[in-house]
């Protein structure tokens, strides 16, 4: 990854004394940029746009006051998020302060790290949000099927998606998803569903026929991330139970598994809740239905009939509830921290992450297969699902993840 500094110093200053600071800044960057796999290329502060387009990031370094001139015309050439990091001293926290204000004024976003003890650890937590975002804007997330419940058209959906998290949207018919399963090797499906049976604890519905048509389902989901260079997946998945009579449970379970974030139903929001997770965190998602939500103790009970088989300690093979049909994981995810997080809003901008512990609980016959629950450390955070619910899928991710997603948000989203 690429990152553009622009350094900034008064006219008043005295030239030696600059070139000696800025040095020093050189260096202890780019023990950073070794350590983070970053390359830091140096400008001047009248670089172009142009020479900053090849950059994936932007830091300004605000080595003294009296530069919010030469700064703001270096941000206003660069079209995202940038990064004001302020000298210890020699009034630089007072123009960088200017520089922020003055810039967000005007509709650019930025931040500010102030070279205090610690001020490398919070350059790398910043690089890390600047590397996820370039991962999101070289991201195609494919749709098979689409929802009649989207907030918004096709087209306008694409659009927002694409300025709000970078991520670019791919329609694909269901038609196509049909005709590649017609076409499945059957010598792979049944080695597939060998392997499948193999690593299960246990089977309790589906027969050798079904699990062979699960991960036929699955090598036809493979084939089409390949074909479009998928980075995520989406599937509406109910409208293949009358035509194949069978779901895609597993196929998403194991293509999370294998690092391509697969979320249900279509659900856009959610897809890109799990890419952003996953891309922050590097840990798969588990993609629930809020079954019971208690506000008083921050209690909330999830479940659903897929879900990351690597999440699990072990799982058995279910059919999928809500049709009786296919193969659905009935995954045992056991205790420790964990994450509840949602994408959503009217414009695919607000973010819900919430930390909690996943608690031991009776389980209940009348859910979604796999279930867990989760008792969030601050109960306001259960009422707020019931009084502003950014959509009914919830993610959950083992371990404490919520401090991150929220800094993401926090960092491109204001």
């Amino acid at each position: 990854m690429r990152v553009g500094v622009v350094s900034v110093a008064s006219m008043w200053r005295d030239p030696l004394g600059i070139q000696e600071r800025e040095a020093r800044y050189r260096a202890e960057m780019s023990a950073v940029g070794a350590e983070t796999g970053v390359e830091f290329e140096w400008h001047t502060p009248d670089v172009s746009a142009a020479e900053l387009s090849a950059c994936d990031g932007l830091v300004v370094l605000v080595l003294s006051g009296g530069t919010e001139r030469p700064a703001l015309t270096a941000v206003s050439r660069w079209p995202g998020h940038f990064v004001l990091l302020a000298h210890g001293a020699d009034n630089a926290l007072p123009a960088a302060l200017e520089i922020l204000s003055l810039a967000r004024g005007a509709g650019a976003g930025g931040s500010l790290i102030q070279a205090r003890p610690g001020w490398h650890d919070e350059l790398r937590r910043t690089l890390h949000l600047v590397r996820t975002r370039q991962m999101l804007t070289r991201s195609v997330l494919g749709v098979i099927g689409s929802r009649d419940i989207e907030p918004m058209p096709e087209w306008a959906m694409e659009t927002r998606v694409r300025e709000t998290w970078g991520v670019q949207l791919r329609y694909i018919p269901m038609a196509e998803l049909l005709r590649e399963i017609a076409v499945v090797d059957d010598a792979e499906a049944r080695h597939i569903a060998g392997e499948l049976k193999a690593a299960a604890q246990a089977c309790v519905e589906p027969n050798d026929d079904t699990i062979v048509g699960s991960a036929r389902l699955y090598c036809a989901l493979k084939s089409i991330v390949a074909r479009h260079r998928l980075s995520a997946l989406t599937v509406r998945c109910f409208d293949l139970l009358t035509p194949v009579g069978n779901t895609s449970c597993y196929g998403m379970a194991r293509l999370n598994d294998e690092g391509i974030p697969t979320a249900c139903e279509a659900d856009i929001g959610s897809a890109i809740t799990m890419m952003i997770s996953y891309y922050l965190t590097g840990s798969p998602g588990f993609m629930t239905n809020p079954a019971e939500i208690d506000p008083a103790t921050g209690r909330v009970f999830l479940a659903h009939c897929t879900i990351p088989t690597r999440m699990c300690e072990c799982f058995t093979l279910r059919s999928h509830y809500e049709s009786g049909l296919g193969v659905g994981i009935e995954g045992t995810v056991g205790t420790g921290r964990a994450t509840l997080v949602r994408v959503g809003g009217p414009e695919l901008r607000e973010v819900y992450a919430a930390a909690g512990t996943l608690v031991d609980f009776e389980r209940r016959t009348e859910l979604c297969r796999t279930q867990v629950l989760i008792e969030l450390d601050s109960p306001s955070e259960a009422a707020r699902i019931l009084s502003r619910p950014l959509g009914n899928h919830h993610i959950v991710l083992k371990g404490d993840h919520a401090d991150v997603i929220r800094d993401y948000a926090d960092f491109y989203l204001r």
